[in-house]
């Protein structure tokens, strides 16, 4: 992708700046889709001798159309007038909700990691990380190990991407996000593999998927099927579903707005960490939608049934019938608790890996989350083989990121792949692979249970 003229460090002439900064009488910076001036303020950005189509920081028209300098290639097959007008009730508003759950990063020192590590030298080979501090991530520190989840507040509207590469920075956060990262996008492949990701239970849609859900998945299969020669075609496709998903009325039913943000999470998986601009371009302005469907899905999510089970209140083998009622609920109400607690975790770990800085937190959602931690229950492939797991084998829930007694307790074959993905980012790759190995298992080979 080449480099704008700001970054090239030779504006343009004023005749060819933007209609707004030529009334203000500043200089303009001629990116696309908007200017920086007009970025900053969020007011529309209007080239005279570009699209007449606006350019704001929302709507689908700009997710598809946004990053290019020519509507007439191929990129942009999509009637602009159908376009505009059946997206434009969906767009989300310019002051969204901002709810960032930072799951306890130390984001000040990681900013200081970061712009270290970015700006020490020019040349990469040559950044020296021994003084980076360890980070503080979920739910645990070496003076108090257990520590409030936090909710962070951030401007919603991220820059227009740029070309430099997630790499330029993943040195200085590896130690802790590298095997996250790896399981991230692994979730595409697997949605089509096994109709699971580890958030979502691969029984939540065995009694019928919804239309949202549908899309997402083909969506997966196109991706899985991108190459050099047709990814323009491929991402093309992808936008439309997700700007399909972006207009439709909000859902209601629990289970449809489950489906709703899970496949507003694959979309932004694909988008964001595909490394095409011209998809994360368009998947940063979704960002506020995938918030608001998060907030919208915690408040249908019920936290009763992750308390461990009394060793008198085992579940019934016969008759069956509770059981599997018990279990379809509990199926639900896990996979909405994990999918709310990823959805704030990912758009976090994006802000970070994007750049973002002056991240803060002000630790008020972290209160109302918790989730099972069991392999055994996760897996179970039946009512007989969850009962027989909820009542005998031993099982952890994790409340406000607390991990103390899975550290202490927990065997290898313990923890699924959500667990996996958090105890990395607790302990740090390398960390965790000792922890695991010391349990007698695998960070990256899950036991066979």
């Amino acid at each position: 992708m080449s480099l704008t003229s700001r970054e090239r460090g030779n504006p343009p002439p004023r005749s060819k700046s933007c209609i707004q900064c030529r009334k203000a009488k500043r200089r303009c910076d001629f990116a696309l889709p908007a200017c920086l001036r007009c970025e900053q303020r969020g007011i529309v950005c209007n080239y005279p001798t570009r699209l007449t189509a606006p350019y704001g920081r929302s709507g689908c028209r700009q997710a598809l159309h946004g990053t290019l300098a020519e509507p007439s290639r191929g990129w942009s097959g999509v009637d602009d007038d159908q376009t505009s007008s059946s997206i434009a009730a969906a767009a989300p508003p310019e002051t969204p909700l901002n709810t960032w759950d930072c799951m306890n990063l130390d984001i000040g020192a990681l900013d200081q990691d970061i712009t270290a590590t970015t700006t020490a030298s020019s040349d990469p080979c040559a950044a020296d990380f021994s003084g980076i501090p360890d980070v503080s991530l979920p739910g645990f520190s070496t003076e108090a190990s257990i520590m409030d989840m936090d909710l962070v507040h951030q401007p919603s509207a991220l820059s227009a991407p740029t070309a430099r590469e997630f790499q330029d920075i993943e040195d200085a956060i590896s130690r802790r996000l590298r095997f996250a990262m790896e399981e991230i996008r692994k979730t595409p492949g697997m949605m089509i593999a096994e109709t699971q990701t580890p958030w979502c239970h691969p029984q939540l849609y065995r009694e019928g998927m919804p239309r949202s859900m549908q899309d997402a998945h083909a969506a997966c299969a196109l991706y899985a099927a991108k190459t050099r020669v047709n990814a323009p075609v491929i991402f093309h496709a992808i936008e439309v579903r997700a700007c399909d998903l972006l207009a439709a009325p909000a859902p209601t039913r629990f289970l449809d707005v489950l489906a709703h943000t899970q496949a507003l999470i694959l979309y932004q998986i694909i988008r964001l960490f595909d490394g095409d601009m011209r998809a994360r371009a368009s998947a940063e302005k979704a960002i506020p939608a995938l918030e608001s469907s998060t907030m919208d899905l915690l408040a249908h999510v019920r936290f009763d049934t992750v308390d461990p089970p009394d060793k008198e209140q085992a579940l019934p083998l016969h008759p069956l019938a509770p059981t599997q009622a018990f279990w379809r609920d509990w199926i639900l109400h896990e996979s909405a608790r994990r999918t709310c607690l990823f959805a704030f975790f990912f758009l976090q770990v994006y802000r970070l890996v994007s750049g973002q800085r002056g991240l803060t937190c002000d630790g008020r959602l972290g209160l109302c989350h918790a989730w099972t931690l069991s392999a055994y229950l996760w897996t179970a492939t039946s009512a007989v083989e969850f009962a027989r797991a909820w009542g005998a084998r031993r099982h952890f829930v994790v409340r406000d990121a607390q991990f103390g007694s899975v550290l202490e307790e927990a065997k290898a074959d313990d923890v699924d792949r959500f667990g996996r993905m958090w105890i990395s980012c607790l302990l740090g790759v390398e960390e965790a692979e000792g922890w695991f190995a010391s349990r007698g298992g695998s960070l990256r080979m899950l036991a066979v249970c």
